[in-house]
């Protein structure tokens, strides 16, 4: 209710303030590039710190001693590490086809229709993203112990199809802004049904930028943990949950080849992603 009510007051603002001429973007300067890319340095060391410790002999200890691969070896090794792994792989995609099926045509809606309050509608759909994730497993634990959804795959599918979804929204608003409608125009013109410009026109433009949205929305899922720790039961743990877990349990170099491999893959597919969308955007 508080993000709808600020969403129409900055569509009222926005209404209200003057359209100033677009300066036309220069290169940044050095300066400014410098400390970009040292504040994203120091954001990500803790994470790059990880790395050299998942190969050190002499255990979690800096700086790193001998170089082994024991710890992936035990990791690969582990029926419990491959059971996450897999849970995780389900409860992603499930929730990135999920996200996508609600997401998709939320952004079409929030692109093409002229309807009002679409401020007041696109703040509601990334609430999501602005409400501490505590919030939001609090109140999904609530629901689902009502419907007895609690420590199912199902809930986390749900669950994770939540925070995932806004993540669609705003990849696929970004593509459909730069698709050109004269295309589905002319397939109507030719005599092309609805269902047949969706078919061979729209959906193929599309693809990439549905790739896109689905990769974010898994990714978004495969690294979720504060909704799994309050849906999942100990049978269903998802990789995040199972690290989680270890950590509170004891501190080992197998933590670290967990995180090396959770952070080079979840990367690689944001990665891969924004290509895709970049590339959606381009056609």
């Amino acid at each position: 209710m508080i993000l709808t009510v600020l969403g129409l007051v900055f569509d009222r603002i926005h209404a209200l303030t003057p359209r100033w001429r677009k300066v036309r973007a220069g290169t940044p300067s050095a300066l400014l590039t410098a400390y970009s890319w040292t504040l994203l340095f120091v954001i990500s060391l803790p994470a790059f710190l990880m790395i050299p410790l998942s190969f050190s002999s002499g255990g979690l200890s800096w700086p790193p001693h001998g170089v082994t691969f024991e710890w992936y070896a035990e990791v690969i090794r582990s029926p419990v590490w491959s059971q996450a792994v897999a849970r995780s792989f389900i409860v992603g995609i499930g929730a990135g086809l999920l996200s996508m099926l609600v997401g998709t045509p939320m952004a079409l809606l929030l692109v093409r229709s002229r309807m009002h309050g679409k401020g007041a509608m696109l703040a509601f759909v990334l609430s999501p993203i602005i409400i501490p994730r505590m919030i939001l497993a609090v109140g999904l634990f609530y629901v689902f112990a009502r419907v007895g959804l609690v420590g199912s795959a199902l809930g986390l599918v749900l669950g994770h199809t939540v925070v995932a979804a806004p993540y669609v929204v705003l990849t696929m608003m970004a593509v459909l802004r730069n698709y050109d409608t004269n295309l589905d125009l002319a397939a109507h013109s030719l005599g092309a049904r609805p269902m047949a410009t969706l078919r061979h026109v729209t959906f193929p433009i599309l693809a990439a930028g549905l790739a896109s949205s689905f990769l974010f929305a898994f990714a978004t899922s495969f690294d979720e943990l504060t909704i799994a720790l309050f849906t999942s039961g100990g049978l269903s743990s998802t990789l995040p949950k199972q690290l989680w877990d270890e950590v509170t349990l004891e501190v080992s170099p197998v933590i670290a080849a967990v995180s090396t491999c959770l952070f080079v893959f979840v990367a690689a597919l944001i990665v891969f992603a924004e290509r895709l969308r970049r590339r959606a955007a381009i056609a």
